[in-house]
């Protein structure tokens, strides 16, 4: 983490020296041709800068070819188009190594990530991991809950839930809901006619918005931001912010995916060790009556089923549906939506179930019925 601090603040030095070079070339040109001084906001990025040094160029390239009376020293145009150029290759470099130095910090949070036992502790971490990752100073991972955001994880860490930012209903021409609905990315900055809930909670501008898209749909939303005196937020920063949270969806899909097949393999597990029990007890050999020379033990695994009789004589018709549902490893919303009865009154039959059969829970209980059901009445 700290090498990434070091790294991003190299890049916000670099910046500063191109940017303060940029603008003086661009002002030699400006008093070479009269032209307006350049808005120090329109090159706190390195894409201002770019359009900056391009239409420095354009407007040195029609004074050469018209043969403009402004540029009059022919030599010192051709010095100040070569310084121009030079400047131009260099921010453009410097841009392609911040965003290949930047697809790694997020390919590096995202592993770390992936390291999570539960999607729990994944979402825990996400607002923090990103941060440190990509050099934001504030981030929050936001909750899509019906038609608003409630916060899940923020950085920096806050104490307790109520210092956790919260936002109200989505308003129809708000930017976070226009992002959820597109599923793209978005880097807002002080525009007109666009709308965010989180600048009007006073989240500073330039701030970047990305959705978090689990099996399909968009279900959180991801928002970062710098401090002014730590660099503007540029395209680079929503871009990386736009590809963590596509692998934060991917990581919370296959946790959660995992959960469930860890469930599923318990439930297997059960189900084969009842199944194991009650066929070690049908295949044993019957016992001698008449002595107990020579009498074969029974099997260990078995005397559960042969210490304690089972009474299925005393269930009713729906305890024996449900029973035969049970003995097939479905849960009890299973239960109720194969025979169209509510999930607590599944919970009841199977209370009861239990109390019949005497069984200690429903494992004991199908190899207890099981077994009873085998056995022919003599």
């Amino acid at each position: 983490m700290l090498a990434t601090n070091e790294a991003h603040d190299m890049s916000n030095l670099l910046h500063d020296e191109l940017r303060d070079r940029a603008r003086s070339a661009v002002e030699e040109v400006g008093a070479l041709l009269g032209l307006d001084s350049v808005p120090e906001e329109a090159t706190n990025t390195f894409e201002g800068l770019a359009a900056v040094i391009e239409f420095a160029l354009d407007v040195l390239a029609e004074g050469l070819a018209d043969g403009d009376d402004r540029v009059s020293d022919v030599a010192q145009a051709a010095r100040m188009v070569l310084v121009l150029n030079r400047l131009l290759a260099e921010i453009h470099a410097h841009a392609r190594n911040q965003r290949l130095r930047a697809l790694s910090n997020v390919t590096e949070a995202l592993a770390r990530l992936r390291s999570f036992a539960s999607s729990t502790a994944i979402v825990d971490a996400a607002a923090d991991e990103v941060s440190r990752s990509c050099g934001f100073d504030r981030c929050v991972l936001f909750r899509l809950d019906q038609d608003e955001l409630v916060a899940e994880a923020i950085y920096p860490a806050v104490a307790g839930t109520s210092a956790m930012p919260t936002i109200g209903a989505l308003s129809q021409d708000c930017v976070e809901r226009a992002v959820l609905r597109s599923g793209e990315a978005a880097l807002l900055g002080r525009e007109r006619g666009r709308r965010s809930l989180l600048a009007e909670q006073g989240w500073p501008y330039p701030l970047a918005l990305a959705p978090v898209i689990v099996h399909g749909r968009s279900l959180g939303l991801l928002a970062a931001s710098r401090d002014p005196n730590s660099g503007a937020l540029e395209a680079i920063d929503r871009d990386a912010l736009a590809a963590y949270a596509a692998g934060l969806g991917d990581a919370i899909e296959r946790s959660v995916l995992v959960a469930q097949l860890q469930d599923q393999r318990e439930k297997v597990l059960q189900l084969v060790k009842a199944t194991e029990a009650i066929a070690g007890h049908l295949s044993a050999p019957p016992l001698d009556i008449r002595g107990g020379i020579g009498r074969t033990p029974p099997d260990p695994s078995t005397a559960l089923l042969i210490g304690r009789p089972s009474s299925t004589a005393t269930l009713s018709e729906r305890e024996r549906e449900v029973m035969e549902v049970v003995c097939t490893g479905a849960t009890n919303n299973d239960i109720a939506k194969l025979l169209f009865i509510s999930e607590e009154t599944v919970k009841t039959h199977v209370k009861q179930l239990l109390r019949k059969l005497g069984a200690a829970n429903r494992v004991e209980a199908v190899a207890l019925y099981l077994r009873a059901s085998s056995t022919p009445l003599v």
